[in-house]
């Protein structure tokens, strides 16, 4: 059974692309005086790309206009330019103190010119768009061009004490007429406490450092985010058709790059004669003018329904915290550990004012996400719902399952179920050095929780034109049942139960590498030395998650879609490396 196409009609249609590249670049540094180095870097990407599809006429899949043939080409050049220059002067002002000073600039040009030329209703023989009945063409040019300034100052007091302070502006050609610069500034502290004689000294902790920074970044707009673009329509005038220009992209001259400022504070240590590191690290971020389609009224009269704007402020805080052990240490035999853990909680504090009408902005509903005040951003909501077999059959009827129709913060029935993304990720690596250090064997098993996510496979088989597995069944659980009706049967209806916790622990990786014997290597291949690697990815994945893998999505937008997805493929790989 296929989904569109059989195997005969895929390989009926001719798909070719051919891509040049070309990627050079050219590095110079000048120390015209001890203290003084200069340096510079000049770079570009170069790429040429063609596209081309036909399906003859009689040979293309029953599907649409496809039968009667089509053809498309496209050709697509993009270049990424990109230089920058700085210099760094070095001074030591006492025997105690070191001072850097760095100046500099960076400057980024990118140019996409790409036309797409497509025919359908293709005679006989036919291969270029222009031979199609209805041949069209589009051209697109994108262009991006950003300056950036920045001035960098650190100083290094008693080899202890590190401070550094640093400001950048940038330009940028997607920012509106109206915003011309944006600074972003930042300033980090570390300190080396261990060193200090006041600081007791431990036989098990060979050093501790402190450090705080603060900073700002940005994301700048798209390319065309802020421009007003008219598009071209076919018109009627005293009976001849003409082509016209309507309004296409409003445009925002106020438009600015989406800023986020972040304060980020742990320490760092080893112990035990360097045989462990312990890291801990605490962030706290802000992110203002967030880059948000903003709805239009439809009484605006505009082409479009919504406009590119600054608007609304999101925080992240979160902890993330690193151990490493060197658990045994021998010529024959060693082990090491890896823990990598994290944490993260998001809430939208504010959507922003309406500039059109000096309100606050309502929230932002969607189908399964809502951007409300106080909450996560895409966060899941549902209306809740519950069931209860009162009869004692064994089998959930649609009286026996309610849904909630009222309350929540809209007083609309929906409720939040939980984050779109996971708040917790874990990743253990386990080392082996085996064969006097000839064999190393690593091992990465990783955890993904804190969310969860729609079960789609489900929902969409159980849809009332199809036929469902939760309930057509000889013994389905009395759950399956009841969310099924939910879907399916009441008014209003809810995917509050198909939404399941997103939780599971994933053998991720497990490669083994073999170095081999520098005489064997000569002897038999000529080398100077070798290695063998082995490797196995995805191995296996331990969770509740009831459909497919918990990592299966198709989307390649902020939440994950699961529908007729596979997961990560489990593939072994062989790799063998020669030194000469």
């Amino acid at each position: 059974m296929y989904a569109s196409f059989t195997p005969a009609e895929i390989f009926q249609e001719t798909t070719t692309q051919g891509v040049q590249r070309f990627i050079g670049s050219v590095n110079a540094n000048w120390r015209p005086l001890s203290w003084l180095a200069n340096r510079g870097n000049i770079g570009l990407d170069l790429t040429d790309r063609t596209d081309y599809q036909l399906c003859r006429v009689a040979e293309c899949a029953d599907f649409g206009t496809n039968r009667l043939g089509f053809v498309t080409d496209g050709r697509a050049n993009t270049r990424n330019f990109s230089a920058d220059v700085s210099s760094t002067a070095s001074w030591t002002a006492r025997n105690w103190i070191g001072l850097k000073t760095t100046a500099g600039a960076q400057y980024g040009n990118y140019a996409l010119d790409r036309m797409n030329s497509t025919g359908s209703i293709l005679p006989p023989g036919a291969q270029t768009p222009s031979q199609g009945t209805t041949p069209a063409i589009v051209n697109a040019v994108v262009l991006s061009k950003t300056l950036g300034l920045f001035v960098e100052e650190q100083a290094a007091i008693r080899d202890r004490l590190f401070l550094t302070g640093a400001v950048r502006t940038d330009q940028n050609s997607a920012f509106g007429t109206n915003f011309q610069r944006v600074y972003y500034p930042k300033a980090s502290l570390s300190y080396v406490i261990s060193d200090e004689s006041f600081f007791p000294r431990l036989d098990w902790l060979n050093q501790l450092r402190l450090r705080s920074s603060w900073g700002s970044s940005g994301v700048q707009p798209g390319q065309t985010d802020a421009l007003r673009t008219l598009t071209t329509v076919l018109t009627s005038i005293a009976g001849a058709d003409i082509s016209g220009e309507r309004s296409n992209l409003l445009g925002n001259v106020d438009l600015r790059p989406e800023k986020s400022t972040e304060l980020e504070s742990g320490f760092d240590s080893r112990w035990f004669g360097n045989r462990v590191t312990f890291e801990v690290t605490y962030y706290n971020k802000t992110s203002k003018d967030a880059l948000i389609d903003r709805v239009l009224a439809p009484s605006s009269g505009a082409a479009v329904n919504t406009i590119k704007a600054n608007l609304g402020e999101v925080q992240n805080t979160g902890w993330e915290t690193l151990i490493n052990a060197q658990v045994v240490d021998r010529r024959s035999f060693a082990w090491d550990v890896t823990f990598n853990g994290a944490h993260n909680s998001n809430k939208l504090k504010s959507l922003g004012i309406d500039p059109g009408t000096g309100k606050a902005i309502p929230p932002i509903i969607n189908t399964t996400t809502r951007q409300i005040e106080g909450y996560p951003i895409n966060g899941y909501w549902q209306r809740p719902s519950k069931w209860a077999d009162t009869n004692g059959d064994n089998i959930i009827t649609p009286n026996e399952v309610t849904v909630q129709s009222t309350g929540g913060p809209l007083n609309d029935g929906f409720e939040f179920i939980g984050y779109s993304q996971p708040r917790d990720e874990v990743s253990i690596v386990n080392g082996f050095d085996l064969l006097s250090r000839k064999l190393r064997i690593s091992a990465l098993v990783d955890y993904k929780g804190g969310a969860n996510l729609q079960n789609n496979e489900e929902g969409f088989l159980c849809q009332p034109s199809t036929s469902c597995p939760e309930t057509s069944t000889l013994t389905p659980e009395l759950w399956r049942q009841a969310r099924a009706i939910a879907a399916r049967d009441k008014s209003p209806t809810t995917q509050w139960d198909y939404f399941e916790r997103l939780q599971f622990w994933r053998f991720r990786e497990l490669t083994a590498t073999l170095t081999m014997p520098d005489k064997w290597a000569s002897k038999v291949l000529r080398a100077q030395g070798g290695s063998l690697t082995f490797g196995a990815r995805n191995l296996h994945v331990w969770t509740k998650w009831t459909a497919v893998d918990p990592e299966q999505n198709y989307n390649q937008g902020d939440t994950q879609a699961t529908l007729l997805t596979a997961g990560p493929p489990k593939y072994y790989t062989v790799r063998l490396n020669l030194r000469y």
